[in-house]
C-alpha cells in the first residue's frame, strides 16, 4: 500500500510540475512563452541568457490585476466613497461621485480621467500614509471581487 501511495504522489507531483503555466489556456501564446523561456535558460542554446543578465518586467495589462469589471483599486475608492457618504451624504457633490456611489461604472467611465481623479481626490485626500495603509489593509481583508467573489490578494 505504501508503494502505491508513493507512486500516486510522485505521479501527481510530476503532473503538477510538467505544466509551468497551469492556469493559462493551451494556445500559441502559451507555447511561445514556454519556448522562449526554454531557449533563454538552456546553456546550450544560441539564445541563452546568463542569470545575471536576466530581467523580468511586469506590465499592468491584465495579467496581474483583477480588472473586470474595473480595477480593484477603483473598487476600493468607491467602497471608501460609499462609507464616507454614510457619514456625510453631502460628499456626493457631483455627478461622477453620485454615479460612483451608485456603482454606475458607465457614468464613471464617461467622466474620463477627470472623473477618476475626482473620486480618488475625494477618497484619498488628507490621509497619512499610515491611515491609507490601514484602510487599504482593512478593505483587502474583507473585499471580494464582484463577479468571482474571490479575495483580491
Amino acid at each position: 500500500m505504501r508503494a502505491f501511495v508513493l507512486v500516486c504522489s510522485l505521479a501527481a507531483a510530476t503532473a503538477a510540475f510538467s505544466d509551468p503555466l497551469p492556469s493559462w489556456n493551451q494556445n500559441e501564446t502559451k507555447a511561445a512563452v514556454i519556448a522562449f523561456v526554454d531557449r533563454v535558460t538552456d546553456p546550450d542554446s544560441d539564445d541563452y541568457v546568463a542569470p545575471s543578465e536576466r530581467i523580468a518586467t511586469f506590465d499592468n495589462d491584465g495579467t496581474l490585476w483583477a480588472e473586470k469589471p474595473v480595477y480593484f483599486q477603483l473598487l476600493f475608492a468607491i467602497d471608501r466613497l460609499r462609507e464616507m457618504a454614510k457619514a456625510d451624504p453631502d460628499i456626493l457633490s457631483s455627478d461622477v461621485l453620485r454615479a460612483a456611489a451608485d456603482g454606475d461604472f458607465k457614468a464613471v467611465a464617461a467622466a474620463g480621467k477627470d472623473g477618476l481623479l475626482e473620486i480618488v481626490r475625494t477618497t484619498h485626500s488628507g490621509l497619512s500614509v499610515d491611515e491609507f495603509q490601514a484602510q487599504a489593509r482593512a478593505w483587502l481583508d474583507q473585499a471580494r471581487h464582484p463577479e468571482t467573489k474571490m479575495a483580491y490578494e
